[in-house]
């Protein structure tokens, strides 16, 4: 499902470059759950009315500089250069992947893996330019004299405006995942799908964590099928979790945690925000009277999935 092309590639020997099944169950979920038709997180064509897969070529060759390496980005220059297009991508961190990166690291998400290395064959056989390592500016972009710039610069973590929270026990939960040391007793402040995955993630370590949420529900956005894994894991583990529930201020002790009326402390060591993420579009609204034909995509835009994200870069793909 996820390689319509997938026949063709073997003929011509190029199985490398087949996308890889990341196992979301993206397929199966819209099916199970909500009756639509199917569809799949990494192949943008599957169940959306497309009966052609083939890649026009593009009238005016354009000079496109895509700042940001995640799924949104290199399926936008995967696209674009699949047309004829002179693409260069630029990504700060020293791999591709943007949130897939970080998505990997908690248990059972390694299958996640093979999709950044579709992308990084792709982008190689289709002759984009990769520079990694570095961090884009107004300025530097300027001076590749692009035609267009495509900004995928993803997300930045929410926070909380709540007493407490430059306290020095407090962590983000992307620094966690990139290998932030946290003390034995740890707090999550937020109990969705990335919440429950590292909670997850540091019990495994032997940490006694608590989960703190605002609904009634665990990693409500997870498929049905994840979601009862998910939390049969976080049960199995121990991991305490305290549903309707808020943190009201935060001290270099613990937290103080309301709820149905009650307030209660929770003795920690880290305190791990993870209450969500919103779009990292400074660069895009600085450059915006910059560049003759500028595009924000992916979570830069609007906060979604794998799915969401490569839908975004290769429709843009199709447009510039």
């Amino acid at each position: 499902l996820c390689e319509p092309n997938l026949v063709n590639l073997m003929q011509e020997d190029k199985y490398e470059l087949a996308r890889p099944c990341i196992g979301c169950n993206q397929c199966v979920n819209e099916q199970l759950q909500f009756r639509h038709s199917i569809s799949c997180a990494g192949c943008a064509v599957l169940g959306s009315g497309e009966n052609d897969y083939k890649i026009e070529k593009a009238k005016n060759i354009k000079n496109i500089v895509v700042i940001g390496g995640g799924p949104a980005g290199c399926e936008a220059a995967r696209i674009a250069a699949m047309r004829g297009h002179k693409v260069t991508l630029i990504e700060q961190a020293d791999r591709i992947g943007g949130q897939i990166a970080l998505a990997i690291i908690p248990p059972n998400k390694q299958n996640v893996e093979p999709l950044i290395g579709y992308y990084e064959k792709q982008l190689a056989f289709h002759g984009v330019e990769v520079i990694l390592n570095e961090r884009a500016t107004k300025e530097s972009i300027a001076k590749m004299n692009p035609d267009t710039v495509i900004f995928a610069t993803g997300t930045k973590s929410a926070k909380l405006r709540i007493q407490g929270i430059d306290s020095p026990i407090v962590a983000d939960y992307k620094d966690v995942l990139r290998g932030k040391k946290t003390g034995k007793k740890v707090t999550v402040i937020g109990g969705g799908t990335i919440g429950c995955e590292l909670a997850e993630l540091l019990a495994k370590k032997r940490k006694k964590v608590t989960v703190v949420e605002m609904t009634d529900t665990l990693a409500a956005k997870m498929p049905k099928t994840a979601q009862a894994t998910a939390i049969g894991h976080l049960q199995h583990l121990k991991v305490m979790t305290m549903m309707n529930a808020a943190v009201t201020a935060i001290t270099d002790k613990g937290v103080d945690v309301l709820s149905g009326g009650k307030s209660r402390f929770v003795p920690s060591d880290t305190v791990i925000l993870c209450v969500g993420d919103k779009p990292a579009d400074d660069l895009y609204k600085a450059s915006e009277h910059s560049f003759k034909e500028l595009y924000n995509i992916g979570d830069s835009d609007t906060i979604g999935d794998i799915k969401t994200a490569v839908a975004a870069g290769y429709n843009l793909g199709l447009k510039v």
